[in-house]
C-alpha cells in the first residue's frame, strides 16, 4: 500500500540518499490504499501509531513497517540494525599539537532480506561551547563499520566537544557527543637573541626574542621586541603562548643613564677631613678631587664599584669633586670645608628653693656655645633628642639631666643634678559616717590619708587653719605605711573645728584639709529645781489649790523636745498632756503644772539635740494643808 501511494505521489519520494518519508497508516486508509488492519483476536489495530518509512540509498527505495496493535505491539526497529557511534580523545591531554579524536561508527545486521549498514555520517567540533567547524555529510557504501581519526589542533587550548550524527540504511540516524578539556600549562621557551650587548653604553637599546611553543598552543606572535630606555645591566623579555602561559627571558641591556650620586661630609677640628661616598647602580670607574671646576683630565681608579667611600685631609677651602662611571657619565658635587671647634654646654635650673630641696617644678635649660649641630636634654647621657628646655614635674630625692651638643668638629656634655619635694597632696577627710557640725552622743573617729612621694613623719592639726599642734597623735592614732594615714577618735562633750596637715621627713607640710566641725554631747539634760506651792493663780473653783514648778536646762546641744504628763486624784478626768519642741535651746527652761486637790503626780521628760534623756517622775505631791481659794 505504501509503495503503491509513493508511486502515485511522486512528490512525497525521498530525493536525497539517505533521507526517508514516514506514511501513517491513517493516511493509507483515507487514501483508500489499505483497509482495516486487525491482529490475530481480530483487534483493530491503531492507525495513528502504525506507519510505513520509506529509505532512500543510492537509487534505490527501501520500505519498513511498524504496527502496533492490541494483542501485537513490538519493539520500534526489531527488523532493523543496530546502529551505534563511539567518539574517543586521543594522546596526552597536555600535548596540544597532537590532539586528536577517533570516531566509530558501527552498524551490526538485524533485519530480514533488507540491505544493512551505514549510508552517511557528519561530525561537528565546538571550541569552548561555541560551533567552530562542521564537516561535509559523508556518503558511505552501507558498510556495517566506519572509524574516523580527526585533528583538534587547531581548537585547544580548552573545552572540545565532537557531536557526530550517522544514519544507516533504514533511514535511523543517531547523534553522539563527547567533550573534553585540554590545558596548557607549560610556559613557552626562549628562543635566539638579537640586539643584546655586553658593551656598555648611554642612550636606549632595541633588544629582540624568538618564541617557540613546542606542543603547546602555539605563540601569540613569533618574535618579542622590547625597547630599553633606563639604566640596567640586564633585563628581561615577556614571551607568551595562546594559552595565556608566558616566561621572561633575560638579555642583556648594558645601558647607563644615570650619573653617578655624590655626597660628602666634612668633619674639622685641627686637621680638617673630607668624606666622600659615592654610588652608581651600574658601577663607578674612577673619582676626582680638585679646586677647580674643570672636567678633569686624569682619574683615580676605582675599578667597577658599585659604592665607593674614601676619607681626604684637606685645607679650609671650597673642593670639586668629581666621579665617573662604567657607561661614561660623569657627575660633580662642590664641598666647602672649613675648620671648626667642637660646642660647649653648661645647664641652670629655675624653681622654687627651700632647705636644699626645690618646692615646685623645675625648669632645666641648657646654654651652648659654638656651631651646634647635635643636640639633646635628657635624664640619659649623650641625648640627640634636640631639646634645650625641660620641666621636671615629679618629686625625687636627686635626679641628674644631662645636656649633650655635638659638631663635625667634636662633642661636648654637662648635667645637674637636683632634689625635688613639693610636699604631700592635700589629706582627705572621712569622719565614718558622722555629718560635720551635726550634733551626736557617740564618739567620733576621725580618719585622714594623703598622697606623697615621701614618707610622713608626723600629723598636725589646727582649730584655724594657721596654728599648729602635734597633740592629734596623743588621740588614739595608728599610722599607716610611712604615716600616710591617720585614725583618731574623739570621746569627750565639745564642739571643735578642726583642720589637719601632714609633714612629711623633710620637713614639708601638705595644704590644709577641709575644715570639719565635731560637736558631742553624752550628757543628758538637768533639772535644776522642782517645787509645788499652795496658792491659786488661776480662777479655779474653791477648793484645795497647787501648783509646781519645775526648772531645767542642757548647755551642750540644747533643749531638743520636752514631754509632760499630770494628773490629780479628786478629778480623775483631769489627765493633762503637753509636748513641745524647743529647737535646741540652751538656756533655762521652766514649766509650771497646776491642779486641784489633796496631791497631784506628773511625769516630766527631756530631750537634748544629740539624743540624750532625762526625765524627773513624782506620783505623791502632798498639797493637804493648801486652803480652799476662791476667786
Amino acid at each position: 500500500a505504501a509503495q503503491s501511494y509513493i508511486k502515485n505521489n511522486k512528490n512525497l519520494e525521498p530525493k536525497v540518499s539517505g533521507k526517508y518519508v514516514e506514511i501513517k497508516v491513517d493516511k493509507l486508509q483515507s487514501e483508500k490504499y489499505i483497509d482495516k488492519i486487525v491482529d490475530y483476536q481480530k483487534q483493530t489495530c491503531s492507525s495513528a501509531n502504525s506507519y510505513v518509512r520509506a529509505f532512500k540509498y543510492e537509487d534505490s527505495i527501501y520500505y519498513y513497517a511498524y504496527l502496533e496493535c492490541p494483542n501485537y505491539a513490538p519493539a520500534q526497529n526489531t527488523d532493523t540494525s543496530v546502529l551505534d557511534i563511539a567518539t574517543t580523545f586521543e594522546g596526552d591531554l597536555t600535548n596540544l599539537a597532537e590532539a586528536k579524536s577517533k570516531i566509530k561508527i558501527t552498524d551490526n545486521n538485524g533485519g530480514r532480506d533488507i540491505p544493512v549498514g551505514i549510508v552517511s555520517y557528519q561530525y561537528k567540533i565546538y571550541e569552548n561551547d561555541k560551533l567552530a567547524y562542521t564537516s561535509d555529510v559523508f556518503n558511505t557504501k552501507k558498510t556495517n563499520t566506519l572509524e574516523k581519526i580527526i585533528s583538534l589542533h587547531d581548537y585547544v587550548p580548552g573545552t572540545v566537544k565532537v557531536t557526530v550524527t550517522a544514519t544507516n540504511v533504514y533511514g535511523i540516524t543517531l547523534t553522539k557527543s563527547v567533550t573534553q578539556n585540554y590545558v596548557d600549562t607549560i610556559a613557552p621557551i626562549c628562543g635566539a637573541v638579537t640586539g643584546a650587548t655586553t658593551t656598555w653604553s648611554t642612550g636606549t637599546r632595541k633588544i629582540s626574542v624568538k618564541c617557540s611553543d613546542g606542543n603547546g598552543s602555539g605563540c601569540k606572535i613569533d618574535e618579542y621586541t622590547r625597547v630599553f630606555t633606563g639604566s640596567a645591566q640586564e633585563g628581561t623579555i615577556r614571551i607568551e603562548d595562546k594559552a595565556g602561559n608566558h616566561a621572561d627571558c633575560p638579555v642583556n641591556v648594558y645601558l647607563d643613564n644615570t650619573p653617578p650620586v655624590i655626597n660628602t661630609t666634612t668633619k674639622t677640628a685641627v686637621t680638617d677631613n673630607l668624606t666622600i661616598n659615592l654610588s652608581d647602580d651600574m658601577g663607578l670607574t674612577g673619582y676626582a678631587i680638585q679646586t677647580t671646576q674643570t672636567i678633569p683630565t686624569s682619574w683615580t681608579a676605582i675599578n667597577n664599584q658599585k659604592t665607593f667611600t674614601q676619607k681626604f685631609s684637606k685645607e679650609t677651602g671650597t673642593y670639586y669633586i668629581y666621579a665617573i662611571d662604567v657607561a661614561g657619565n660623569i657627575s660633580v658635587k662642590s664641598q666647602y670645608v672649613l675648620k671648626m671647634n667642637p660646642p660647649t654646654c653648661s645647664l641652670s635650673l629655675s624653681g622654687t628653693t627651700a632647705s636644699g630641696w626645690y618646692r615646685s617644678n623645675v625648669t632645666v635649660t641648657m646654654t651652648t656655645t659654638g656651631t651646634v649641630s647635635s643636640k639633646g636634654l635628657a635624664t640619659t647621657a649623650n641625648s640627640t633628642n634636640g631639646l634645650t628646655s625641660v620641666t621636671h614635674t615629679a618629686n625625687t630625692s636627686s635626679v641628674t639631666y644631662y645636656g649633650y651638643v655635638a659638631n663635625e668638629a667634636g662633642s661636648a656634655s654637662c648635667s645637674k643634678t637636683f632634689k625635688l619635694d613639693k610636699g604631700p597632696g592635700k589629706p582627705s577627710i572621712s569622719l565614718n559616717g558622722y555629718g560635720s557640725g551635726s550634733w551626736t552622743n557617740q564618739n567620733v573617729k576621725i580618719s585622714a590619708s594623703t598622697s606623697s612621694t615621701f614618707n610622713i613623719s608626723r600629723w598636725e592639726y589646727s582649730h584655724n587653719g594657721t596654728s599648729w599642734q602635734t597633740g592629734i597623735e596623743s588621740w588614739s592614732a595608728n599610722f599607716g605605711t610611712g604615716k600616710k594615714s591617720i585614725n583618731s577618735t574623739i570621746t569627750w562633750d565639745g564642739q571643735w573645728t578642726f583642720y589637719v596637715r601632714a609633714v612629711n621627713v623633710n620637713g614639708f607640710a601638705s595644704p590644709a584639709s577641709n575644715a570639719f566641725v565635731i560637736r558631742i554631747d553624752k550628757t543628758p539634760p538637768q533639772y535644776t529645781r522642782v517645787q509645788s506651792f499652795c496658792g491659786n493663780i488661776w480662777c479655779l473653783p474653791p477648793e484645795h489649790h497647787a501648783y509646781v514648778k519645775i526648772n531645767y536646762y542642757d548647755s551642750g546641744s540644747g533643749i531638743n523636745r520636752r514631754y509632760v504628763e499630770w494628773w490629780d486624784t479628786q478629778y480623775q478626768s483631769n489627765h493633762l498632756k503637753d509636748d513641745r519642741y524647743l529647737g535646741g535651746s540652751t538656756g533655762g527652761q521652766e514649766d509650771t503644772l497646776d491642779a486641784v486637790g489633796p496631791w497631784q503626780a506628773f511625769e516630766h521628760k527631756v530631750w537634748d539635740v544629740a539624743g540624750n534623756y532625762n526625765q524627773w517622775i513624782d506620783h505623791n505631791i502632798n498639797i493637804a494643808g493648801c486652803p480652799n481659794v476662791s476667786c
